[in-house]
């Protein structure tokens, strides 16, 4: 029987260091985990981290980023994608090794797909791109082929008192959730009910936004001037500058992040004026971020910019959480076996 070459992992172009076979696996959060191997490197301890993706979520992302790639498509609808990637990281990690925590400095890897209906088609030219760099990985560690995977890397470099040379005995994963962003309901404003009930997403839990009052307002004309610049607003690009303002607070109390209200459309573009002095719209998207003081104790949200003062602002209510418990991967324990090989039970 032919003996399975090592799958060998590099960095910065250098060969990473000496495989670790532990073939752990374990389900978080919905989702599927496999740590096929560790390696032993000079910088450090470096985890592989596969996480199972069902196909057709993962080919209907793919679609979705190729249109936007080939067509383009609004400014919400991009950051909605992006947001719902399969392959985008979703938690932070940890590391323990023989009583000694180790920080995550650098996450790299990428995505693999799995065979699609049109092989030959547009869909089997895009799996080719994106599998390049992955396929290697998914034949050696004997993942599943039926399914889509991301790949992750995650080096965890030495620390005082702990080397590559140390015998490591005991070591322990240690997975935490990025907070996600959702969306519990939405409201519009003028309204009569000052008083709206809002049920937390992932808790359950049930909180008042009462809303003090809403405010037609405007950016100064040098909201958009370089101040070591100060021509570099005066030629020719207008920028909207009419929003609505909209202080509230909320019971029970909520730190700042955890809780955010939006505007659910969008900005209006920027524009240049020709030479009769009409306006055209420029080209390109453009992102405005600015900081309005509230006028009393509340909670300030502030619309889309528009050229024109809007009357109705339609916003979504959303809450920061993390939508799963963290969790500890442990035992994974190493001993040297003979002749210097390093192994894991």
């Amino acid at each position: 029987m032919e003996e399975k070459q090592e799958q060998r992992v590099f960095l910065d172009g250098e060969l990473a260091g000496q495989e670790i076979p532990v073939k752990k696996e374990l389900d978080w959060g919905g989702e599927h985990l496999v740590i096929p191997s560790v390696y032993l490197c000079e910088e450090g301890i470096q985890v592989v981290l596969c996480t199972q993706v069902e196909a057709g979520r993962l080919w209907d992302f793919l679609g979705k980023h190729e249109d936007w790639k080939n067509r383009g498509m609004p400014e919400e609808e991009v950051d909605e994608l992006l947001e719902s990637s399969p392959l985008a990281l979703s938690w932070t990690a940890g590391l323990e090794a023989n009583g000694t925590k180790l920080e995550c400095s650098s996450i790299s890897g990428g995505g693999w797909a799995p065979d699609p209906e049109d092989e030959k088609g547009e869909k089997g030219k895009l799996r080719e791109e994106i599998n390049a760099a992955s396929d290697p990985f998914v034949e050696y560690f004997g993942l599943d082929q039926e399914t889509g995977w991301s790949i992750q890397r995650v080096l965890f470099p030495w620390q005082e008192g702990i080397s590559r040379e140390t015998r490591i005995h005991k070591m322990s994963l240690h997975l935490a959730p990025y907070p996600v962003t959702r969306t519990a309901g939405c409201f519009r404003t003028p309204c009569q009910e000052t008083e709206i009930r809002i049920q937390h997403p992932v808790t359950g839990r049930e909180y008042v936004l009462n809303l003090q009052q809403w405010t037609k307002e405007q950016l100064s004309e040098d909201a958009f001037k370089d101040s070591e610049n100060p021509e570099s607003g005066e030629r020719g690009i207008e920028f909207p500058r009419y929003y609505t303002q909209l202080e509230y607070t909320v019971t029970p109390k909520l730190l700042g992040e955890e809780i955010q209200i939006r505007d659910r459309g969008p900005s209006d573009h920027p524009r240049e004026k020709d030479k009769k002095g009409a306006s055209k719209y420029a080209a390109g998207a453009i992102g405005y971020f600015f900081a309005p003081k509230s006028k009393s104790a509340a909670r300030t949200a502030v619309s889309s910019l528009h050229f024109e003062p809007v009357d109705s602002v339609e916003w979504n209510v959303q809450f920061l959480a993390k939508d799963r418990k963290e969790t500890e991967i442990t035992p994974l324990r190493f001993h040297h076996l003979p002749r210097g090989v390093v192994g894991c039970y």
